[in-house]
C-alpha cells in the first residue's frame, strides 16, 4: 500500500470504510510510567470493548528482546510490547505490535545513511493498519521521551501525525 500524502487513519477510514479509534500515550521524559499507564488503560479498554477487540502497539522501541517467530526468524521486539502481550495473552503478530526498534548503533546507521526513514515509517503504518482494521480500539505507547526517533524523523509527534492520532502526554 502506498503511504504518500495523507494520514494512515484517513486512508483506513476513507478508502476501507473502517472507523478508527486510536490514541497514543507519550511522555515528556523517560521513566514517567507510560507502560504502567498503558497496562491500566489497556485493561480498561478491554473491559469496555471486550477481549480481542483492543490492540496495542509501540511503533518505535529502544529496549528490546529477541523473539523467535514461528518461521524461525528472529525479530527484535520492544520489551514493553512483550510485557503487554504476555500480560493480556495477546496473539497479535509481534512485528505489528513492535515494527521498529532502534538497537545500539542505530543512530550511527541513520547518520551514515544506511537507514531509510520512509521504509521505517512504512513498517509502522503497515503494522498500525493491520491492527486498527481488526480492532475496535488501538492503544499506542510512545517511545522513551519526545526526542527519541528524531534522528530518523520518527519521534512520537511525527509518528502520531503520520498516523493521524490524538496524543495524551504525561509528565
Amino acid at each position: 500500500m502506498s503511504w504518500k500524502g495523507t494520514s494512515t487513519t484517513a486512508v483506513i477510514q476513507d478508502l476501507l470504510g473502517v472507523p478508527v479509534r486510536a490514541v497514543m500515550l507519550a511522555a515528556t521524559g523517560q521513566h514517567t510510567g507510560k507502560t504502567t499507564l498503558s497496562l491500566g488503560v489497556f485493561r480498561g479498554l478491554v473491559k469496555r470493548w471486550g477481549k480481542g477487540k483492543v490492540a496495542y502497539m509501540k511503533p518505535l522501541g529502544q529496549r528490546y528482546v529477541d523473539i523467535t517467530l514461528p518461521d524461525g526468524t528472529v525479530h527484535k521486539v520492544d520489551r514493553d510490547v512483550e510485557v503487554v502481550r504476555r500480560t493480556f495473552n495477546l496473539d497479535t503478530p509481534w512485528e505489528h505490535m513492535s515494527p521498529v526498534v532502534f538497537p545500539p548503533g542505530y543512530t550511527r546507521q541513520c547518520i551514515d545513511g544506511k537507514v531509510s526513514s520512509d521504509d521505517l515509517l512504512s513498517k509502522i503504518k503497515d503494522g498500525f493498519t493491520s491492527l486498527a482494521t481488526k480492532a475496535d480500539f488501538t492503544l499506542l505507547e510512545g517511545s522513551g521521551h519526545m526526542g527519541v526517533g528524531s534522528i530518523a524523523n520518527l519521534n512520537n509527534a511525527q509518528v502520531a501525525g503520520a498516523l493521524g492520532l490524538e496524543v495524551v502526554v504525561i509528565a
